[in-house]
């Protein structure tokens, strides 16, 4: 059978795919071999003082689980300052943290509803600690996070670290998704990070050097994604950001899929629209691998998995067009068609070049998974586990599906002009 024009053109464009993820798999695989974890520590004689601010707007439901991790932190109290700002919460986030403020005496803060950048600027413009950490409301930190994130910065280039970043109980498969999501996301960052290529800073405690925030002038709206947008504005002055994999915070996380969508809609919205402020960086050799490489990928990535998605959909409607046109052609006669159906196997017809760039991807691919689940000191066990073995085909698979979908969105209001909007999702 002959193959048509646009059967040419998806070819095309599945291999250009196969050579994408093929090509990045391997390179953040030899990023692992040939720039191996650092096992020394900066041994910590003296502790620094650090201010962490937790902004809050309508969080009544995990307001007092998140205050209490941070004072159950394994850090010096007296080197220890704690910053909660309500944005002009509506429910009863306010009368909690009056009644909490009694019990643990943290700076209590009261503001109109600004959004997070304003609440975090309120806090910054009172602080005179030598770091900070910011941390969302509904994120909840393991005791010796902080500690192991001061000792990231051994560096006088250091000026931001994060911790891994895990969900807090995920109870259903979308949150298992995200769960899955964050343990591969965090470690890729780990990677860059090595390349001196993070280009976000997650809002559930992040810490940076509290004089250099300061001289950049503090939080900008930036497009309701303010932490991506300051690690953007530090790696415009060549500041260093790192992933530390020793400090684990844990936060909750969309509980359906409704939820995920306006949640992932803003994060990355709020992405292509900082990057188009930063377009200067881009492809810029003065940056290095961030603005020659890593950028353009962050900006150029959803784009390519929309069309790796369009490609599939187009595929799998056209094939069954096509047989179900073959079955109106013979007037839907199923039972002629089984009984004459003769199943032949002839393997010089199967496309052996997709089948085999498929399969390596896909194992380079479990390679990386499982190293990201040992970095992130999650239980390998689950590699013997049917379930977690589908997790992984869905999250690379179908998930894959619903990214497209916020893809489709994005393009939808970024043509139409649509300003990016917070919406609570939890």
């Amino acid at each position: 059978m002959a193959i048509t024009a646009d059967e040419n053109i998806i070819r095309i464009l599945v291999n250009v795919l196969y050579f994408i993820g093929l090509y990045l798999t391997i390179f953040w695989l030899s990023i692992i071999i040939l720039n191996p974890k650092d096992n020394t520590k900066k041994r910590v004689r003296n502790w620094p003082t650090v201010s962490i601010i937790i902004p809050m707007y309508n969080e009544q439901d995990t307001a007092e689980q998140t205050i209490r991790s941070v004072y159950e932190l394994d850090y010096p109290k007296e080197k220890l300052e704690i910053y909660c700002v309500n944005d002009g919460s509506t429910d009863n986030t306010l009368k909690i943290l009056k009644k909490l403020n009694k019990e643990f005496n943290f700076h209590l803060l009261t503001q109109k509803n600004q959004g997070k950048y304003a609440a975090l600027n309120n806090a910054l413009g009172k602080i005179d600690t030598e770091y900070f950490s910011c941390l969302d409301a509904d994120s909840f930190v393991e005791k010796s996070s902080l500690k192991k994130i001061m000792e990231e910065f051994d560096s006088k280039d250091i000026k931001s670290v994060m911790p891994i970043m895990k969900v807090y109980q995920p109870e259903n498969l979308i949150q298992r998704l995200q769960w899955f999501e964050y343990i591969i996301s965090v470690y890729y960052k780990y990677i860059m990070g090595k390349l001196d290529c993070i280009h976000v800073v997650p809002g559930p405690f992040g810490t940076y050097e509290t004089k250099t925030v300061k001289e950049l002038g503090g939080f900008r709206k930036a497009h309701l994604t303010e932490d991506l947008e300051m690690a953007l504005r530090l790696q415009d002055k060549h500041y260093k950001l790192k992933q530390c994999l020793d400090a684990t915070v844990y936060t909750k996380t969309p509980p359906n899929l409704k939820a995920l969508v306006k949640q992932r809609v803003r994060w990355y919205q709020g992405t292509l629209l900082n990057v188009a402020d930063y377009k200067h960086m881009l492809l810029n050799k003065r940056f290095e691998d961030f603005g020659v490489f890593h950028l353009p990928s962050v900006a150029l990535g959803g784009f390519f998995l929309f069309l790796g998605v369009i490609a599939a959909l187009y595929l799998t409607i056209k094939t069954t067009f096509n047989t179900i046109k073959r079955w109106y052609l013979t007037d839907f006669d199923f039972m002629t068609y089984l009984t004459s159906y003769q199943f032949e196997i002839n393997l010089l017809d199967w496309n052996w070049q997709n089948i085999f760039s498929l399969t390596v991807l896909l194992v380079l691919l479990y390679v990386f998974v499982y190293l990201a689940f040992a970095g992130n000191k999650e239980r390998l066990s689950i590699f013997r586990s049917i379930k977690y073995s589908l997790m992984f085909l869905y999250y690379f698979i179908v998930y894959r599906f619903i990214i497209a979908y916020i893809w489709l969105i994005i393009t939808y209001k970024l043509i139409f002009r649509k300003a990016n909007k917070w919406e609570k999702v939890n």
